[in-house]
């Protein structure tokens, strides 16, 4: 069983993949975590960088960060433009 975060996990969102900007912390939903309020622009390559915190050892008393990033192409900032029609 692989260890659970410590707290929510913060997202940062970079337009080079060097300076990043902290966008806001991500919520647990049913089979992993979202983040709501994230705006971007169609047709752009973005970075994105979660940053979290684990908890383990004797009563969960020792801390490790772990972090990932991805680079995305934002396909469409539209998913249901007209609807479901």
């Amino acid at each position: 069983m692989a260890p659970e975060l410590a707290e929510e996990p913060r997202l940062y969102i970079s337009n080079d993949g060097v300076t990043y900007t902290f966008s806001d912390y991500m919520r647990r939903v049913e089979g992993g975590w979202v983040v709501r309020n994230l705006s971007a622009v169609a047709g752009k390559t973005l970075y994105l960088r979660a940053r979290g915190v684990l908890a383990g050892g004797i009563s969960n008393g020792s801390r490790s960060r772990i972090e990932s990033t991805a680079q995305v192409l934002v396909a469409s900032d539209v998913i249901f433009r007209n609807g479901f029609d």
